[in-house]
């Protein structure tokens, strides 16, 4: 239940909070550094006793971190992601476009060339393909971009929204994943992991909501609580802009809960919001294997 432009916002917009956290962890790199340097220099060239170095070397290098860190963050740093960045403006283009086959194959091809470094745009990607695939029943391929996902990068930033908004990505889909390919066990150990992220970020904001709902929906559904899952959406079919991944779980649900004709109606609906390669397969993988 993932809007597309929102994510993709959420995960490539760094909030203040973040790029503060960024700045701070390159200040102390900067500080480290100048106060090596010019305790080494001051052991070298003057005659102060260790307190008296120690305290003019720690000024000296108080006062530079500040320069030495906005020219590392705000000049250096970028002349070294600049192909990043530019992948990354890609891989936005692609995704508020729609997914085709075509640009599908494109964005497997950026996520083998990414940096290792680039750990936001690699996501991206990663949570991208991971769903589309999900959503068309290839659940190997799924399985084994999700598996590359880094939660112990985004663990360690998760106070920031946009941190947030990831693992909640993360988690719906693992949820959603382990349910449909390994069964209600697999997808009950899913949830108890998220269980603890969900609780946290719940509140947060509306879309953050509708992630964490969705993944329990998934979790009510692995369960059998099929009534409880499509009451868990329902509300969120006029918030989100992807309505196709809404109304196609509303007719998964209702199919499960014995609810034929609605299930139609819904999948209907779904089909009438088509919108890109990723809607349309996954139409007619329900069709497949609920409808037959």
């Amino acid at each position: 239940m993932e809007n597309e432009k929102s994510i993709t916002e959420g995960i490539e917009k760094r909030d203040w909070k973040l790029t503060l956290q960024a700045l701070f962890a390159w200040w102390k790199l900067c500080f480290l550094l100048i106060f090596t340097i010019a305790f080494i220099i001051s052991i070298v060239f003057e005659g102060l006793d260790i307190f008296l170095r120690l305290l003019k070397c720690a000024i000296i290098a108080f006062i530079g971190a500040f320069p030495a860190d906005a020219l590392a963050y705000f000049v250096i740093l970028p002349i070294f992601t600049r192909k990043s960045r530019k992948s990354g403006k890609r891989v936005t283009e692609i995704i508020q476009k729609g997914l085709t086959s075509e640009n599908i194959a494109e964005l497997e091809h950026l996520l083998e060339v990414c940096s290792p470094y680039d750990t936001h745009g690699s996501t991206t990607i990663i949570t991208t393909l991971a769903e589309h695939y999900i959503l068309c029943g290839e659940f190997e391929k799924a399985e084994r971009y999700l598996n590359e996902f880094n939660i112990y990068f985004y663990n360690s930033i998760c106070n920031s929204i946009s941190s947030q908004l990831v693992i909640s990505i993360y988690f719906q889909l693992r949820i959603r994943l382990e349910n449909q390919k390994n069964g209600r066990d697999a997808a009950n150990a899913a949830y108890a992991l998220a269980e603890p992220y969900f609780s946290k970020f719940y509140g947060k904001n509306e879309f953050l909501n509708c992630l964490i709902d969705s993944g329990t929906a998934e979790y009510d559904y692995a369960n059998g609580r099929y009534n409880d899952a499509i009451q868990r959406i329902l509300p969120y079919v006029e918030f989100t802009e992807v309505k196709c991944e809404t109304y196609a779980s509303l007719a998964r649900y209702s199919m499960s809960a014995g609810k034929n004709e609605q299930a139609k109606e819904y999948l209907q609906l779904a089909e009438k919001n088509i919108k890109n390669a990723t809607d349309k397969a996954q139409i007619e993988y329900i069709r497949n294997t609920l409808f037959k």
